[in-house]
């Protein structure tokens, strides 16, 4: 298994360097096992129709700052 690592030096970057592929939470929505998000909802993120996202939550918020700690490297 490969994977390619993309540094981004914002999270405006990191979300446009997101919209030219698909991510493992992509899968999800694509095969319908997420509440979260629509597939059409994936489709207008990805094709530019709508803002990526740009809400940031709680959640989302620690999510983050947790990241560095629990990703497998």
């Amino acid at each position: 298994m490969s994977y390619t690592e993309i540094v981004c030096a914002s999270r405006a970057e990191w979300l446009e360097q997101r919209r030219q592929g698909i991510g493992a939470s992509d899968a999800a929505v694509i095969l319908g096992l997420t509440k979260w998000k629509s597939p059409m909802g994936l489709y207008a993120e990805k094709t530019g129709l709508v803002p990526m996202g740009q809400e940031e939550t709680d959640l989302l918020e620690w999510g983050n700052r947790l990241e560095p700690v629990i990703a497998l490297k």
